[in-house]
């Protein structure tokens, strides 16, 4: 039996061993995360007395549909009224959104709307968006979110996380539609919903072993000095802001930590078909060429990984590389079951 083993992990000539070990990493990583995941715990909610000032950003380009129950939900909070104020930027709409924003302004007194109608070249207009609504923040800490989230009663109390050390914090956001055209709709619906849910499985393990990958930025808390640094703010990326943010916040020595409370989760309308889904990660993707070593090794390992699956299934159809007997199959199923059990 020992021989056997031994033949398989040391015959480095054989091309299925270079196939299996972007797999081998990624087992070892995923180890990782799940272990982290175990350690990850909600927090307590603090007491009126204890909670800080906040101020929530909201960015909104035509997004008539759903402002007004992001604001609405917002206002809704549990939070005391006077610790709280909510800053809403109308960037550039064509649509309702900015008469809807001006309404719920006269309706909640602790609402300022700002309203643009350009964005400077070369610049990203949701960073645009986000430092104008900043230079009106009076307040240490800001509550980032989107336009189109809805958040449940303790959302804000939940996001009071600060403390002396801490640089900045995400939570959990979840792709929910209450209803489909199809059965086709929905199946794609909820394969979008998983993809994004083990997103935020990764965020989570990598922030609880102490080191981040990447932020919500529709679910996030930050310092306000970490937006306004340059080296935070890397105006020629189309998005990345939340991962600029909690780059900055490593490099500071700050903490960068995963709200794990259920009440910190909060829900978005999902893209309505499957283009806009790929244009959608292609913009959260656009910042990768900023990320940090190990978030870059992160994906290069899962690209080799996804590389590796389809290279193998690739030369056995094509017959390229495999004779196509049983036993150039058995071989290959002693070295993944080596592998994995390794």
């Amino acid at each position: 039996m020992r021989s056997y083993w031994t033949h398989y992990a040391t015959e480095p000539a054989d091309h299925h061993y270079y196939f299996l070990c972007p797999c081998r990493l990624l087992h070892a990583l995923h180890s990782v995360f799940f272990l982290g995941l175990r350690r990850l715990r909600p927090h307590g909610l603090k007491a009126d007395k204890d909670l800080p000032p906040l101020t929530v950003i909201v960015c909104a380009k035509d997004e008539e549909p759903h402002i007004a129950d992001c604001i609405d939900s917002i206002f809704s909070q549990d939070y005391p009224r006077d610790k709280y104020s909510v800053i809403a930027v109308n960037d550039r709409s064509e649509d309702g959104t900015g008469a809807i924003l001006d309404e719920r302004a006269a309706r909640y007194g602790s609402l300022r709307v700002i309203h643009l109608e350009t964005c400077p070249e070369n610049v990203s207009p949701k960073k645009n968006a986000i430092a104008q609504a900043i230079k009106y923040c009076k307040t240490e800490f800001i509550v980032a979110t989107d336009a189109d989230a809805q958040h449940r009663e303790q959302w804000l109390r939940s996001c009071a996380l600060c403390y002396d050390k801490l640089g900045a914090s995400t939570g959990l956001s979840m792709f929910k539609k209450d209803t489909y055209t199809s059965a086709w709709e929905r199946t794609w619906q909820s394969m979008q919903t998983l993809e994004n849910l083990s997103h935020n499985v990764v965020i989570a393990g990598a922030m609880v072993n102490g080191f981040a990958i990447t932020a919500n930025g529709n679910n996030m808390l930050y310092r306000k000095e970490l937006f306004r640094e340059q080296n935070a703010l890397k105006n020629d990326v189309v998005t990345g802001d939340d991962s600029d943010i909690i780059y900055e916040a490593q490099r500071r020595g700050y903490d960068v930590v995963f709200n794990a409370h259920p009440a910190s989760v909060v829900r978005l309308v999902p893209e309505e078909s499957i283009p806009a889904v790929i244009n959608q990660r292609i913009r959260w993707a656009s910042h990768i060429m900023k990320a940090t070593l190990p978030v870059i090794v992160l994906g290069l390992t899962v690209f080799f990984f996804l590389l590796r699956s389809f290279l193998c299934h690739y030369l056995r159809f094509s017959g390229l590389g495999f004779s196509g007997t049983g036993a150039d199959f058995c071989s290959l199923r002693r070295y993944v079951t080596f592998h994995i059990c390794w």
